[in-house]
């Protein structure tokens, strides 16, 4: 039999290490989630009392639960660092059964989670009335990944124009969105997305009786895989040209798919369900869409080539006026 190691030894000696299980309630010793949340270490989970708390916090933990208890608890009307309700930076971490509500911040962007670290789970959670539901942050080995989940009157544009959508995910690896609802955005988009690839499976996006959105999904692509999805736009939607918009980014194009999308416009304008200013190959199949819609449209391209050529024109001609100026100033001898 060959001899064990002392260090092994040793880490039989110490035994396994145990996560924690954190109770937040009014009855325990942590009343607040911020308490556990400062109390944390990596791996433990923490459970809290149904309930509303005018909390916030920061999540620094790796590999962390977050469980609302009974009917789920609510985060509601404070804020951390000026950004979020909960400000997440620590990785893998995953929040259950939680509500997050009327988050505000003089910015404009107050959101009910602010992403910062690398993979975030979210599985029925709700954010109602928030400046910005999610903001994620660009992680480019982040996988953001959300079931079950339902957003109501989340968005806002500040009186300059700058509109926040309700889900605005930065620069991450994948971003999906599964069984999810999405209803009544006050601003912006519902799905703001510059993922390196993006998965919407069978969501509900629709502006419903009273939304105010700038559009339903912008994707700057990378890949797009949407499936089995209801999209819905209402006036007084902003920009009307289409309901999917896929923009172009630095990502390599990779697939581009659009299936068994049910597509209802109720503007009062012709639209198409998707504009696309990539030149991506789509993958379109068996979508249903309103009468003298368009399945998607090319102008896109059109106009984004333009706009590239209207701006490198300008840039030419403010250069030439630049050294005209920079000749006259030569020849009557003040420089």
């Amino acid at each position: 039999m060959k001899p064990v190691s002392f260090a092994v030894a040793l880490l039989l000696l110490a035994g396994p290490a145990w996560a924690d299980v954190l109770h937040v309630g009014p009855n325990s010793k942590l009343k607040q989630p911020s308490e556990a949340l400062l109390a944390a270490t990596d791996g433990d989970t923490i459970e809290i009392e149904a309930g509303e708390y005018f909390d916030c916090g920061r999540v620094n933990a790796d590999h962390l639960t977050i469980v609302g208890l009974d009917e789920g608890i609510t985060f509601s009307d404070t804020t951390c660092d000026g950004k979020a309700e909960l400000v997440v930076r620590g990785s893998d971490v995953t929040i259950r059964n939680v509500t997050f509500a009327r988050a505000r911040v003089p910015d404009g962007n107050g959101a009910g989670i602010r992403a910062e670290g690398r993979n975030l789970t979210l599985e029925k959670v709700r954010f109602i009335n928030n400046q910005a539901a999610i903001l994620a942050a660009t992680s480019p080995h982040s996988i953001i990944t959300i079931k079950n989940a339902e957003f109501e009157d989340n968005g806002a544009c500040t009186p300059d124009g700058r509109c926040m959508s309700t889900l605005h995910i930065g620069g991450v690896a994948r971003f999906r969105l599964e069984k999810s609802k999405i209803t009544s955005a006050r601003g912006g988009y519902l799905v703001n997305s510059t993922a390196r690839r993006t998965e919407l499976y069978g969501n509900s996006l629709t502006d419903g009786p009273k939304g105010h959105s700038t559009g339903l999904i912008s994707a700057s692509i990378g890949s797009l895989v949407m499936e089995d999805n209801v999209l819905q736009k209402q006036a007084p939607y902003t920009n009307r040209a289409a309901a999917i918009f896929l923009l172009p980014s630095d990502a390599p194009l990779g697939e581009v798919v659009v299936h068994r999308s049910n597509y209802t416009d109720n503007t009062g304008n012709s639209s198409a369900l998707v504009i696309d200013y990539t030149g991506a190959g789509i993958d379109y199949a068996d979508n249903t869409i309103p009468v003298g819609a368009e399945d998607i449209s090319q102008s896109g391209i059109t106009r984004y080539r333009a706009g590239i050529a209207y701006r490198a024109t300008k840039g030419a001609m403010l250069d030439a006026a630049r050294m005209v100026k920079q000749g006259i100033k030569i020849l009557i001898g003040r420089q």
